[in-house]
């Protein structure tokens, strides 16, 4: 906010030193009655104020464009932090609130399997419904990662969720009740080019995908 404030500020200068000249212009050529001797002199002391208000305005204009790439940086940064923020809750914050949620306390045999904390084993109490049902809001989800990642003009902060998503989606897809889901169920029935072209380029280590 106080870049864009100076921003505005030197704008301001940089018009007035603009409007300065042009009055200046019109008051030596059009306005003022000076005789013919001192046309030389007036000239000149013209042509002296001229360069020196052009000397300002030219420093006066860089430090603008300056202070806007400033401004444009601060506001990339500030975007990246709104990205992550809502990224998180729209995938992490949301499928760790499940697990929490007192009425499925009984998938939390699913959440240790997701993340790597204790595999799913033969004598595990399962239910396939829900496993169904979380995997395909993991998925569903996801596809909101691979949207922002094909259509976004931010390349840094798109690299950085990229890594951090990615992080987290190489985690849980080493289950193999997500894995088998994503390649039997999800892939074919339900997700779109965005989701499978994500989880090509950035899971290739899992086969199948």
């Amino acid at each position: 906010m106080f870049i864009s404030y100076i921003t505005h500020i030197v704008i301001f200068v940089v018009l007035f030193v603009i409007l300065y000249i042009l009055y200046s212009f019109w008051s030596y050529f059009y306005i003022s009655d000076i005789p013919v001797e001192k046309q030389t002199i007036v000239n000149d002391k013209f042509k002296t104020i001229l360069t020196i208000i052009s000397t300002i305005a030219s420093v006066v204009f860089g430090s603008a464009v300056v202070l806007q790439v400033l401004n444009f940086t601060n506001q990339r940064k500030t975007e990246e932090i709104e990205y992550y923020s809502k990224l998180s809750k729209e995938f992490l914050d949301d499928i760790l609130m499940i697990f929490l949620s007192s009425h499925h306390s009984d998938m939390v045999y699913f959440y240790n399997d997701l993340f790597q904390i204790d595999k799913i084993n033969s004598k595990t109490k399962r239910n396939i419904n829900k496993e169904h049902m979380i995997s395909t809001l993991i998925f569903s989800k996801l596809a909101k990662f691979a949207i922002f990642s094909s259509e976004t003009t931010n390349y840094d902060a798109k690299i950085k969720v990229q890594k951090w998503i990615g992080h987290i989606i190489d985690t849980i897809m080493e289950s193999d009740v997500l894995r088998e889901f994503w390649t039997d169920e999800y892939k074919p029935k339900l997700s779109g080019p965005a989701t499978q072209g994500y989880m090509k380029e950035h899971i290739q280590f899992i086969k199948g995908l």
